[in-house]
């Protein structure tokens, strides 16, 4: 059985970073849902099956049934510069914010994808594994929503 202190210590910032770009940067929104998947790993920690997914995949899982449960009820606003400092520290603050006003000129599958695979690293299966594509689909969805990227933000390919 999973150890949800542990998952906490190894996972948290993964967990908050996905949720804060998804609200586009309310920080106190992001703290909310952040607790509320911990909290539903603890209720479903039963349900975890370390054979289907990694607990980081799991997490994230959580996570964007939590966001689906949110965004039911209140849309957040968008404030850049919260975006920028949670998500890039150390990085070109200007370049952080065109690439984020970027992304947010995505639907919100192209923004999960390509956040997903080249932010945190994930590899095309366990993107699969969240979204319930299949790998082909999945390869070929972030290959789009990267080129749409790219030509959004005009750099040639």
């Amino acid at each position: 059985m999973i150890d949800i202190e542990d998952a906490y210590k190894q996972y948290a910032k993964y967990v908050y970073k996905f949720i804060f770009v998804n609200v586009r940067g309310n920080k106190v929104i992001t703290d909310d849902l952040s607790s509320e998947v911990f909290l539903q790993a603890l209720k479903s920690k039963h349900t975890y099956k370390e054979d289907l997914a990694s607990v980081k995949t799991w997490l994230i899982g959580i996570s964007r049934n939590v966001l689906k449960k949110y965004y039911g009820s209140y849309r957040p606003s968008v404030d850049l510069a919260e975006i920028e400092d949670t998500l890039t520290s150390g990085n070109d603050p200007e370049v952080n914010q065109l690439i984020i006003l970027f992304l947010n000129k995505l639907t919100k599958e192209e923004r999960d994808l390509i956040v997903l695979k080249y932010m945190y690293d994930f590899s095309i299966l366990d993107i699969c594994k969240l979204t319930k594509l299949s790998e082909s689909n999945c390869k070929v969805k972030i290959h789009r929503s990267m080129l749409k990227l790219k030509k959004l933000m005009n750099v040639k390919q």
